[in-house]
């Protein structure tokens, strides 16, 4: 007992000068820290053709989202029927809706009219929805373009107050 008394010391000091961790559960092999550097994703960039089907409008409510067309207006009535994914989905008889197609470099120019997502924003910049289904769940503006002078350096244009990736505006299809 006493041999035990004075080896467990011993012990235990040269467990601790050999740098074995004490916490290290049985069975598991522990070493030095290794750094493996992160290697970004790329993902596919989304093109309006990506986003909405052909029977597919941006819908004014309140913001714009996206609805599936279910009854065309007629020549009377300008109105049309509407399935909105957004929320719990429900129909919805709208006037304002329309079609939209991936922004050109013509159409960035301050005081046009573009649409962007707004759903999908990072350090301070919104982007193109990750993917369709964000695409449907979140709104969409409708602004004016009032600065240019990130477009060339950046990428990125001042619509209203908001700064949007030049891939992520869109305009309206005449």
């Amino acid at each position: 007992m006493k041999r035990l008394a004075v080896l467990l010391p011993c012990i235990l000091v040269f467990v601790v000068a050999c740098g074995v961790k004490l916490d290290t559960p049985v069975g598991t092999i522990s070493g030095p820290e290794v750094s493996v550097p992160k290697v970004p994703i790329i993902q596919k960039q989304l093109s309006a053709s990506d986003i909405f089907e052909e029977d597919e409008y941006l819908v004014k409510w309140g913001n714009y989202y996206i609805g599936k067309l279910l009854t065309a207006p007629s020549e009377v009535k300008r109105e049309a029927e509407f399935l909105m994914y957004y929320g719990e989905g429900e129909k919805r008889w709208e006037s304002d809706f329309f079609k939209v197609k991936s922004a050109t470099a013509a159409d960035l120019t301050a005081g046009n009219e573009v649409i962007y997502f707004a759903g999908n924003q990072s350090e301070g910049v919104y982007h193109l929805p990750e993917d369709r289904h964000s695409a449907r769940q979140k709104a969409w503006y409708k602004r004016l373009v009032t600065d240019t002078s990130l477009l060339a350096s950046r990428g990125i244009v001042y619509v209203g107050d908001s700064k949007v990736d030049k891939d992520n505006v869109f305009v309206v299809v005449k």
